[in-house]
C-alpha cells in the first residue's frame, strides 16, 4: 500500500500479475467539519471497505471453512458498527444499532451511514 493523499487515496499491491495497480480513494469533503482537507473529490467511505471485506470473506468460507474466517467476518462488522455508532453519537441521532448483518442494512446514498440526518432511520429501541 503506498499513500497519496493522506486519508484519502491509496495505491493497493496487486499480486499475480502486475498488469494495473488497485486504487482506494475515499471521500475527500472541504469545509469547517473537516480540519486540514484542502480540496474535495467523490469516493468511498471506511463502512463500504468493510462491507466489501465481509462479502469477501464470505466467499473464502465457501471455498474453504475456517473459523477463522467466521471470527474475521464479525471483526469486520464490529468495525463497520462502531463507525456507525460514532456518527450516531457525533450527529446526536440515537444511541443503539444492531451489529447483526449490518453489512446488510440499507444505507444513504449521500453519507454512507446506516442513520443519517437526511437519509435513513433505522434505529433499534431509540430512547425517548
Amino acid at each position: 500500500m503506498r499513500c497519496i493523499d493522506p486519508g484519502h487515496a491509496y495505491v493497493l499491491e496487486q499480486y499475480d500479475g502486475q498488469t494495473y495497480r488497485p486504487y482506494l480513494i475515499f471521500m475527500k469533503r472541504f469545509g469547517p467539519g473537516y480540519p486540514f482537507n484542502t480540496g474535495s473529490h467523490p469516493g468511498t467511505n471506511c463502512q463500504d471497505v468493510h462491507r466489501v471485506l465481509i462479502d469477501r470473506v464470505k466467499y473464502l468460507q465457501l471455498q474453504v471453512p475456517s473459523f477463522w474466517n467466521t471470527l474475521i467476518i464479525w471483526a469486520n462488522r464490529f468495525a463497520l458498527w462502531s463507525f456507525e455508532m460514532r456518527a450516531m453519537r457525533r450527529h446526536r441521532l440515537g444511541w443503539w444499532i444492531s451489529p447483526w448483518q449490518i453489512e446488510q442494512r440499507a444505507f444513504c446514498e449521500v453519507c454512507g451511514h446506516i442513520v443519517c440526518r437526511g437519509g435513513h432511520y433505522e434505529l433499534e429501541n431509540q430512547r425517548p
